[in-house]
């Protein structure tokens, strides 16, 4: 019989909650700082350029990617205000990943009703420690204040995994609240019938990457006030010049005659 090959150590790291000034430039001269000289990939904004807000870096050995992963994890980057978010990134290592952008489509949900205390970070560990093809997370962010919008995005790379991720995530507690979570079509699997994909009960949200600054996207999650049920489909309107917002922050006692108002 053929005995199963052993699955190669993992060195890749990702590495979360950058701000928007952080470069390739500026993250491997860190880690060289740190004596570490890595290979990175940093993810950026389909429609803005700028960085998505996360990178994957990919060490010599997976010694040294676990050595910071359990030494500086959580602690304060130099000479910023931001701490370090280090997690295992799923799949190989980076040459793996740039490959698997590059081919694969992408399957995301929506999160919503998030508390303010939920990060990228958490986001991620969340769903990547109960479904493999986690690819990333986002809390969607105010532009101005930096704060949580109560609601994100989980990107994978298997439909499976989405799916299952829809069913068992769902009421599923994070921080403080219960996550409220639908599914959002990615660009490059257009959303039947040519119409825009919709989070739960509001606005419909074409997601095709980051949204740099943008009210939607994968760029920081849930609606304000306490659990919600399951969501509801956005009813389309035939104007075809009616425009669609998100309102988020709402309290369960907002009708929607109070809201047309």
């Amino acid at each position: 019989m053929y005995g199963v090959a052993a699955e190669a150590p993992k060195t890749t790291l990702w590495m979360g909650d950058l701000e928007p000034w952080m470069d390739e430039n500026y993250i491997k001269h860190l880690w060289y700082s740190m004596g570490e000289t890595v290979n990175l990939k940093m993810i950026r904004d389909k429609y803005s350029g700028a960085n998505a807000g996360y990178c994957f870096v990919d060490f010599v050995s997976n010694a040294a990617a676990m050595k910071h992963l359990n030494t500086i994890n959580g602690t304060l980057i130099p000479g910023t205000n931001r701490v370090f978010k280090l997690n295992w990134a799923s799949g190989g290592g980076l040459n793996d990943r740039t490959g698997r952008d590059e081919r694969g489509p992408e399957f995301s949900v929506f999160v919503g009703d998030l508390g303010p205390e939920v990060t990228d970070f958490m986001l991620l560990q969340a769903f990547q420690s109960r479904y493999m093809t986690t690819k990333s997370a986002k809390v969607v962010t105010d532009p101005s204040t930096g704060m949580s919008r109560g609601y994100g995005f989980v990107r994978f790379t298997d439909e499976s995994e989405q799916t299952r991720a829809m069913n068992e995530m769902q009421g599923q507690y994070i921080g403080s609240r219960p996550m409220r979570i639908s599914m959002a079509t990615p660009k490059n699997k257009p959303a039947t019938g040519g119409t825009s994909p919709a989070p739960p009960a509001s606005a419909s949200i074409p997601l095709g990457g980051y949204y740099g600054g943008g009210a939607m996207g994968m760029g920081g999650m849930g609606m304000g006030g306490g659990p919600a049920g399951p969501p509801q489909a956005y009813n389309q309107y035939n104007d075809p010049t009616n425009t669609t917002v998100f309102v988020g922050g709402l309290s369960l006692g907002i009708t929607d005659e109070e809201l047309k108002r």
